[in-house]
């Protein structure tokens, strides 16, 4: 029986040879470490060859999210828009509020790699920003640039924009003039007809009045008011002999259209007439 044994394990062992001078327990001893050490330099194979197999796939799952993170940040969200005459109050994915006045309209993208911030805003809006990555706000003359701060833009077209800071710092990129200008808690400023005003200080209740409809001016000029007016309620307009450089200074209504101008139009001395078909209101100097 012994013997049958001896030869079937020569028959599948004959590579593991051993030393006739051994005992039979040092031949069967030696043959289990060689049996050994030959499992554990499979393992070992098997294991870098799985180590490999692990770090190329490591890399294209990394260059997959490099790519989705980096690459698609011009996908931005559909519109989000205001009615006439109301706010819409609107999160942002980082819990950021958007308070959007009246006709105007505004998209965001979220970088989920970089954590980058952006939206592009047409009309006008008090943003509170969450601390974080780089939040910038795009708008027709320029961009502004913020990390956690609470400011006011309203930006409905490039001949009047005026910016407003709340609280923190903004920093704002013009076209006008190239000019890059830094607002802090208090200061505020006006692009006007493609000049840009001093520093002036902001009045905080007065900015947050503006989502009630209450505008205070301070000198501005009649034909920026008056295109103001007309945007914000998604109206064109016309003048005809009246002098548009004229300025005007104080408080108004503007949750009506009609009763913001007539305040404007006693208090400058003309008169105007609107056309609901055309969509337009024409300026013109008072009749005696």
């Amino acid at each position: 029986m012994e013997k049958s044994r001896n030869e079937h394990i020569d028959a599948f062992t004959h590579r593991y040879s051993i030393s006739e001078r051994r005992s039979k327990e040092e031949a069967w001893e030696m043959l289990d470490k060689r049996i050994e050490q030959s499992e554990n330099h499979k393992i070992r194979k098997f294991s870098k060859t799985s180590l490999i197999i692990g770090s190329i796939a490591a890399v294209f799952v990394f260059l997959f999210i490099l790519y989705t993170g980096m690459f698609n940040t011009g996908k931005y969200s559909p519109d989000i828009k205001s009615e006439i005459a109301s706010v819409k109050e609107y999160y942002l994915p980082d819990s950021s509020v958007v308070y959007l006045n009246s006709n105007s309209s505004f998209k965001y993208h979220y970088n989920n790699f970089t954590g980058e911030r952006s939206v592009v805003l047409k009309g006008e809006a008090l943003f509170d920003v969450k601390e974080g990555r780089r939040f910038i706000v795009e708008f027709e003359g320029g961009k502004a640039k913020v990390l956690g701060t609470v400011f006011n833009v309203s930006s409905y077209s490039g001949e009047y924009m005026q910016f407003d800071c709340v609280e923190g710092s903004i920093e704002l990129n013009l076209d006008v003039q190239r000019k890059r200008i830094s607002l802090s808690e208090g200061d505020g400023l006006y692009v006007s007809n493609e000049q840009i005003s001093q520093l002036h200080d902001a009045n905080v209740d007065s900015i947050y009045e503006r989502l009630n409809g209450i505008y205070h001016w301070e000198k501005i000029r009649l034909d920026n008011l008056l295109s103001f007016i007309g945007l914000r309620f998604g109206y064109k307009v016309n003048y005809e002999n009246i002098d548009t450089d004229r300025k005007f200074s104080g408080k108004v209504d503007l949750n009506e259209m009609n009763a913001g101008l007539n305040i404007v139009s006693y208090a400058m001395g003309i008169d105007y007439s609107v056309s609901d078909d055309e969509k337009t209101i024409t300026f013109h100097a008072k009749s005696y």
